[in-house]
């Protein structure tokens, strides 16, 4: 990934001019020094962490993310097949649970592209873990946290209303023993 930064006295860890000889755009080279291009992306896009699958098929761009002005509907990281973006994810994806999380800086613990089952898996600091298939974009494992929401919400429904039947019954019962 190349920096669209100018080369300047803050930006010259990330501009390195021998690197712009070889390479002219951000994207994926054949391995070794070689200038030939496999895939590249837009020209405004540059990314401060990514990974790779090892056929260069899939890249992953995590979101730089702020720990003062990100919220969990910032997006987490982007996937992309061939330097065109698959889909974008939102952290409140992956985060059932953001209030036991201080930031949603911290939302993800580790991940890492399983290239032999063409996936990638993650598991975020609340220790939910996903798997989401690379060819397809879609969570393959792990329960969406709108869907552990609903399950949370039911089993409480439930449990609320067992509680209530239970009380019911015992007031039931003491009135009939009143009346004897």
């Amino acid at each position: 990934m190349l920096s669209p930064y100018e080369q300047s006295a803050w930006a010259a860890d990330i501009y390195d001019e021998s690197i712009r000889s070889i390479y002219s755009k951000s994207g994926l080279y054949l391995k070794g020094n070689s200038p030939v291009l496999v895939w590249t992306v837009d020209v405004d896009w540059y990314a401060y962490q990514v990974e790779i699958s090892s056929d260069g098929n899939y890249l992953i761009e995590w979101a730089l993310l702020s720990y003062q002005y990100s919220d969990y509907d910032s997006i987490a990281f982007t996937l992309f097949e061939n330097g065109q973006a698959v889909r974008n994810y939102a952290i409140n994806e992956f985060v059932s649970y953001p209030f036991l999380l201080s930031s949603p800086y911290e939302w993800k613990d580790n991940s890492f592209i399983d290239n032999e089952k063409g996936s990638l898996w993650i598991r975020t600091s609340n220790g939910e873990e996903y798997t989401i298939d690379l060819a397809t974009g879609e969570v393959v494992k792990g329960i969406s946290p709108k869907a552990k929401i609903t399950i949370l919400a039911f089993g409480m429904s439930f449990l609320i209303a067992v509680v209530a039947f239970a009380v019911w019954r015992v007031s039931k019962h003491v009135q009939t023993q009143k009346q004897i």
